[in-house]
């Protein structure tokens, strides 16, 4: 017979136009595997200064977001990634020391600043001697932060969604689709980096209260990128639990982190459902509308709803028994 006509994406939805630009992504046949290709992370010399903004003008956001100059993070400064199957398909983060406060600060400075935000868009898709577009404009950018979102899902399979406190530093009121959790620097003396997995498992304890043993298998890792208007690479992944919905927000009450969740509420991941939501991110990188129940999401939450979406129909995701 003939073949049945089936798109490649499940979502007709590109990343990009909200400032997620892909790096590498996993699928069922190449995923990343803790325990043969997790993502290393080496800390390097950051030798080339940041070119995307005048200095005087980010050092103006930078002393306004120093008042809170919140904890040590490394940031991108480059990334090598073998996709020889021989290599393990390797992916190495290069980072140098931040505070999370420069996230902040560079930040609000492109949000303020658009023309900036635009000229490094261009500049990603400027072809570059030895580097891509992507590649080079990460080598030059401010100092900023590694950050990760994992979602949730109950056993039955609907997808926690979490609304951040009102007076939260950044993107107050906004819903987000799990966990976000900022990658942590060693501490002063040591060499070690956390891997993007316990960053992950870390994600998961201090927000929500779970840990491996909640878990029906693997966390599953599926896109790492850059998020630009942050200057901030993100990786997302998806965690599969062996609990209820009552169970889990029993957990979040006594999560470390617990003063960070305005609210819970569950979503059912159906394709029509994420559509939904990504309509209220059609508007460039910068505004939001609301969905049917008057909800905000982050932009983070389109992207990583529409990942869920990818791993869940490849068959990605760990099985719950019974």
């Amino acid at each position: 017979g003939e073949p049945v006509d089936l798109s490649f994406a499940e979502i007709d939805f590109d990343p990009r136009s909200i400032g997620f630009f892909p790096i590498t992504e996993w699928n069922a046949n190449r995923r990343l595997d803790e325990d043969l290709n997790v993502g290393i992370v080496q800390e390097v010399v950051h030798e080339s200064e940041q070119d995307w903004v005048d200095q005087t003008l980010l050092q103006r956001y930078l002393q306004e977001a120093h008042s809170k100059p919140g904890s040590l993070c490394p940031t991108l400064v480059g990334y090598e990634e073998d996709n020889r199957e021989s290599q393990g398909q390797e992916l190495i983060l290069k980072v140098a020391q931040s505070r999370y406060y420069r996230n902040v600060a560079i930040g609000k400075c492109l949000r303020e600043h658009p023309k900036i935000y635009d000229q490094a868009v261009r500049r990603v898709q400027t072809l570059v001697p030895g580097a891509s577009g992507l590649e080079n404009l990460i080598t030059h950018a401010p100092d900023s932060n590694i950050s990760l979102n994992v979602t949730v899902s109950s056993r039955t399979g609907e997808v926690m969604l979490i609304k951040r406190p009102d007076d939260a530093r950044t993107w107050g009121g906004y819903y987000q689709a799990g966990p976000h959790e900022t990658m942590n620097s060693p501490m002063p003396g040591t060499r070690y980096h956390e891997n993007c997995f316990e960053l992950a498992r870390r994600a998961l304890w201090e927000e929500v209260r779970i840990e491996p043993k909640d878990l029906a298998g693997a966390i599953v890792f599926s896109w790492f990128g850059y998020y630009l208007p942050e200057a901030q690479g993100y990786f997302f992944a998806h965690a599969q639990t062996l609990l209820s919905r009552n169970e889990i927000i029993q957990k979040a009450r006594r999560a470390q982190s617990a003063f960070e969740i305005g609210r819970i509420e569950w979503l059912d991941p159906a394709t029509s459902t994420i559509e939904r939501i990504l309509a209220t991110w059609s508007s460039g990188p910068w505004s939001a509308g609301q969905d049917d129940h008057g909800r905000t999401f982050l932009p983070h939450a389109a992207v990583s709803l529409t990942q869920l979406n990818r791993v869940l129909s490849q068959g990605m995701m760990p099985r719950v028994n019974g």
